[in-house]
Protein backbone atom coordinates (compact mmCIF):
# COMPACT_ATOMS: atom_id res chain seq x y z
CA UNK A 1 0.00 0.00 0.00
CA UNK A 2 1.38 3.40 -0.98
CA UNK A 3 -0.48 6.70 -0.88
CA UNK A 4 0.85 10.13 -1.88
CA UNK A 5 -0.82 13.29 -0.59
CA UNK A 6 -0.69 17.00 -1.38
CA UNK A 7 1.52 17.63 1.67
CA UNK A 8 4.36 15.77 -0.09
CA UNK A 9 4.40 12.80 2.24
CA UNK A 10 4.21 9.25 0.97
CA UNK A 11 2.39 6.78 3.22
CA UNK A 12 3.35 3.14 2.77
CA UNK A 13 3.79 -0.18 4.49
CA UNK A 14 7.13 -0.28 6.31
CA UNK A 15 9.98 -2.35 4.89
CA UNK A 16 12.53 -4.29 6.99
CA UNK A 17 15.21 -1.76 6.05
CA UNK A 18 13.10 1.03 7.65
CA UNK A 19 13.74 -0.37 11.16
CA UNK A 20 16.84 1.76 11.98
CA UNK A 21 15.13 4.98 10.80
CA UNK A 22 11.97 4.14 12.78
CA UNK A 23 14.02 3.52 15.93
CA UNK A 24 15.84 6.85 15.45
CA UNK A 25 12.63 8.96 15.17
CA UNK A 26 11.99 11.48 17.95
CA UNK A 27 8.46 10.89 19.21
CA UNK A 28 8.34 13.90 21.54
CA UNK A 29 6.29 17.02 20.95
CA UNK A 30 5.70 20.46 22.46
CA UNK A 31 2.36 22.25 22.39
CA UNK A 32 1.04 25.61 23.53
CA UNK A 33 -2.55 24.36 23.82
CA UNK A 34 -4.53 21.47 25.30
CA UNK A 35 -8.12 20.38 24.82
CA UNK A 36 -10.59 20.67 27.69
CA UNK A 37 -13.31 18.00 27.51
CA UNK A 38 -16.78 18.89 28.79
CA UNK A 39 -19.72 16.48 29.03
CA UNK A 40 -22.94 17.56 27.29
CA UNK A 41 -26.37 16.00 26.81
CA UNK A 42 -25.32 15.01 23.28
CA UNK A 43 -21.95 13.57 24.31
CA UNK A 44 -19.03 15.95 24.84
CA UNK A 45 -17.34 19.10 23.54
CA UNK A 46 -13.67 19.89 23.08
CA UNK A 47 -12.37 23.39 23.75
CA UNK A 48 -8.79 24.37 22.91
CA UNK A 49 -7.14 26.11 25.86
CA UNK A 50 -3.71 27.81 25.84
CA UNK A 51 -1.11 26.59 28.36
CA UNK A 52 1.86 28.54 29.72
CA UNK A 53 4.57 27.38 29.78
CA UNK A 54 4.18 25.09 26.75
CA UNK A 55 3.74 21.40 27.52
CA UNK A 56 6.39 18.93 26.30
CA UNK A 57 5.60 15.21 26.10
CA UNK A 58 8.36 12.63 25.66
CA UNK A 59 7.32 9.05 25.00
CA UNK A 60 9.67 6.32 26.25
CA UNK A 61 11.05 3.79 23.78
CA UNK A 62 8.70 0.82 23.61
CA UNK A 63 10.21 -2.21 25.26
CA UNK A 64 9.22 -5.53 23.75
CA UNK A 65 7.05 -7.28 26.30
CA UNK A 66 6.35 -10.28 24.11
CA UNK A 67 2.78 -9.06 23.66
CA UNK A 68 3.21 -7.15 20.39
CA UNK A 69 3.68 -10.11 18.13
CA UNK A 70 4.62 -13.70 17.75
CA UNK A 71 1.25 -15.16 18.74
CA UNK A 72 -0.60 -17.17 16.10
CA UNK A 73 -3.68 -14.99 16.67
CA UNK A 74 -1.87 -11.66 16.24
CA UNK A 75 -1.81 -9.61 13.05
CA UNK A 76 0.49 -6.57 13.06
CA UNK A 77 1.54 -4.12 10.40
CA UNK A 78 3.69 -0.98 10.44
CA UNK A 79 3.02 2.02 8.21
CA UNK A 80 5.44 4.91 7.62
CA UNK A 81 5.16 8.50 6.42
CA UNK A 82 8.08 9.31 4.12
CA UNK A 83 8.98 12.93 3.30
CA UNK A 84 9.79 14.04 -0.24
CA UNK A 85 13.47 14.02 0.81
CA UNK A 86 13.20 10.26 1.45
CA UNK A 87 13.51 10.56 5.24
CA UNK A 88 10.90 8.96 7.46
CA UNK A 89 8.68 11.52 9.18
CA UNK A 90 6.65 9.14 11.36
CA UNK A 91 5.17 5.68 11.77
CA UNK A 92 2.23 3.75 13.22
CA UNK A 93 2.31 0.16 14.42
CA UNK A 94 -1.11 -1.49 14.22
CA UNK A 95 -1.71 -4.72 16.14
CA UNK A 96 -4.90 -6.79 15.91
CA UNK A 97 -5.58 -9.85 18.04
CA UNK A 98 -8.17 -12.54 17.44
CA UNK A 99 -8.96 -12.93 21.15
CA UNK A 100 -11.54 -10.10 21.28
CA UNK A 101 -8.97 -7.47 22.21
CA UNK A 102 -9.51 -3.90 21.02
CA UNK A 103 -7.18 -2.21 18.56
CA UNK A 104 -4.11 -1.07 20.50
CA UNK A 105 -1.74 1.64 19.30
CA UNK A 106 1.76 0.57 20.24
CA UNK A 107 3.74 3.43 18.79
CA UNK A 108 3.21 6.72 17.03
CA UNK A 109 5.94 9.15 16.29
CA UNK A 110 6.69 11.97 13.99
Amino acid sequence: MTTATDDMYRYRTALPEDAPAIKALDGSFTTGTVFRVTATEEGFTLREVPVEPPLTKVFPQDESDGDAGGDDDTDSRTFVAQAASGELAGFVLRVLRARHHPLRRHALAG
